[in-house]
This record gives structure tokens, C-alpha cells and sequence, in this order.
């Protein structure tokens, strides 16, 4: 009787040692596992304004993260200049927007809009935006310079997150 509980109770732990660890199988085992990078651009050497541009078109309405670094690598020859972006998307509630980036190289007030301050100087900038994406509706994106054109590089990957 000893011998023979001895022996359940291996079985027992040597059949729970074995479960140890394992993954569980989901119903359909050819799920993607999330996040997913959906898309990346990286642009290098931009001197110019990037009209309104699509980054993609979701398939199905869910939460995407969107993260974008940018940095000046040449400032303006003309001493002063800026460039700003936005994001944009829909959800339930309609048209959506945010800030993309806002770089510049310059102190005081732009005309065309780009405010400054001596502490805003920033030759580098990094956001990250979460959103709630419409399936068939774009995100997109646009930056706009205002006067000096420096050359700056943007970098931004787009994940599925549900």
C-alpha cells in the first residue's frame, strides 16, 4: 500500500512539474500576438513641409500607439526656423488630433504661428499617442515649417495594440 501511494504521489507531482510553465493555447491558435508593429517611416534629410499623408487605414476599429521621434540635424543657415506636425484620426467621436512634433532652433516669436521660448529650444523631440482608431478611416499625418527650413530626420512606428 505504501509502494503504491508512493508511486501516485509521483506521478501526481511529476505530472504537475510537467504542466509547469506551459503556455495556454488560445481558440484560434493563428492569433497574432500583440502589440504588432503595423507600420514604420523614417525620413532622413527632410527640408520641406510634408503635406497631409497617410500612414495607414486600419482594417478594424481598435487601439493603436503611435510613436515618432524627430531631430534637427541641420539648423536653419538662416539662424532661425521650425517645424511642427500634428496626427490625425477618427474615433467614435469623430475627427481627432494631436501633436506630432515641435522642434525649432530658434528664440523668440516666428510669424506663421511657431512661438518659442529660450527654455522650448529643442533640437529633438519624442512623443508617444494612443488612440482609438475607426476601421477604414485614415491616420495620417502632416508637418508644417515655418520660415529657416532646417533639415530635420522623422521616425515614426505605428503598433496594433487590440
Amino acid at each position: 500500500m505504501r509502494k503504491m501511494t508512493l508511486c501516485l504521489l509521483m506521478l501526481l507531482l511529476g505530472s504537475g512539474a510537467n504542466s509547469f510553465g506551459q503556455e495556454t493555447k488560445t481558440k484560434n491558435s493563428t492569433q497574432l500576438a500583440l502589440p504588432r508593429v503595423i507600420r514604420t517611416i523614417a525620413l532622413t534629410g527632410q527640408t520641406g513641409t510634408i503635406p497631409l499623408t497617410t500612414i495607414f487605414t486600419p482594417k478594424s476599429t481598435g487601439l493603436i500607439r503611435v510613436s515618432v521621434y524627430a531631430t534637427i540635424t541641420v539648423p536653419s543657415s538662416q539662424g532661425f526656423g521650425c517645424f511642427f506636425g500634428q496626427l490625425s484620426w477618427t474615433d467614435d467621436g469623430g475627427p481627432q488630433s494631436a501633436l506630432l512634433v515641435n522642434l525649432s532652433n530658434l528664440n523668440g516669436v516666428l510669424s506663421g504661428g511657431c512661438e518659442v521660448l529660450e527654455s522650448d529650444v529643442l533640437n529633438s523631440f519624442s512623443e508617444t499617442v494612443v488612440m482609438r482608431a475607426n476601421a477604414g478611416q485614415p491616420v495620417s499625418y502632416t508637418i508644417n515649417l515655418v520660415p529657416g527650413n532646417p533639415t530635420y530626420e522623422l521616425f515614426i512606428t505605428v503598433e496594433q495594440l487590440s
